[in-house]
């Protein structure tokens, strides 16, 4: 197997595990749904709880599961004026009915951070802990999940950061991030043209042969079966022992780990972000 590569990534996700910093872009997009959801006035709070009103809202786990939304919960409370302190940091391992935030400040501004908070945590709480269970499939290889664009629109960082909680890699970050020539490339462009480092995606032995002699740095076999895949890696071994292979197409949780025992360096799975179940988590006011 190859060493020493890992896709660019060149935007923030990668550092969203060590930093609290989100970029513009995701800020605004945390603003917006913000605004979504509390519109004018929150009329209930307005109709029962007194504008003075104070107190403390804890949030659970309803279910085990991976943690993940530090960075997202800390800019939803820092734009609604609520103080949070945090029980888990991302990529902890959750228990059903476990302590996982506490938030503190105006009871009118917990409940309007309250839905967005709790959407925004229990999806990516959901990528993180669907990324374990890919990662825990394919233990005991040297085979690496990765992520793949399948994102949700706007929410590219934080849904990438998510995977990386869950144990994950991330894939290209966008389509300026890494030259990767697909299927639609092919009809257009003279792949001799390329240079530098570059993915091809390859759908038989002749196009895979193909990237070999191009000097891809990296073949993705699209739906190649295992068997198939088994045979790219030997070829690999023999004729390209420099080049990546991704395995890529419809992978799911039951056929994941056969691709990994044929030997592909890597596994990218869209599954990961755009299959989702949310993890749970409800809100009690102390």
């Amino acid at each position: 197997m190859p060493k020493n590569f890992s896709y660019p990534a060149k935007n923030s996700s990668q550092k969203l595990s060590k930093s609290a910093a989100l970029s513009k872009a995701t800020l605004q997009s945390i603003r917006l749904a913000l605004s979504e959801d509390i519109g004018f006035a929150d009329i209930t709070s307005k109709l029962l709880i007194p504008s003075s009103a104070k107190g403390k809202a804890v949030i659970f786990s309803k279910s085990a599961g991976v943690f993940s939304g530090v960075v997202a919960a800390q800019a939803v409370c820092k734009l609604t004026g609520v103080s949070i302190r945090f029980f888990v940091k991302d990529g902890a391992l959750l228990k059903k009915n476990q302590r996982v935030i506490e938030l503190s400040g105006k009871i009118h501004a917990i409940l309007k951070a309250e839905r967005v908070l709790l959407n925004l945590i229990g999806h990516l709480s959901g990528i993180a802990t669907q990324t374990a269970q890919f990662v825990q499939k394919v233990e005991g290889t040297k085979c690496q999940i990765i992520d793949t664009r399948k994102t949700t629109p706007l929410w590219r960082e934080l849904e990438k950061a998510a995977v990386l909680a869950g144990g994950g890699f991330n894939h290209r970050f966008g389509l300026f991030d890494y030259v990767l020539v697909k299927e639609n490339h092919h009809r257009f462009g003279n792949l001799k043209q390329l240079r530098g480092k570059f993915e091809i995606e390859v759908r038989d032995f002749d196009e895979l042969m193909e990237a070999f002699d191009l000097g891809a740095e990296v073949a993705m076999l699209d739906h190649f079966t295992p068997a198939q895949a088994k045979k790219a890696v030997q070829l690999r071994n023999r004729i390209s022992p420099q080049t990546f292979l991704e395995a890529s197409g419809n992978m799911t949780l039951k056929t994941v780990r056969a691709y990994a025992v044929a030997g592909v360096d890597t596994i990218s799975v869209g599954a990961l972000t755009h299959s989702v179940v949310a993890h749970d988590f409800s809100l009690l006011i102390a």
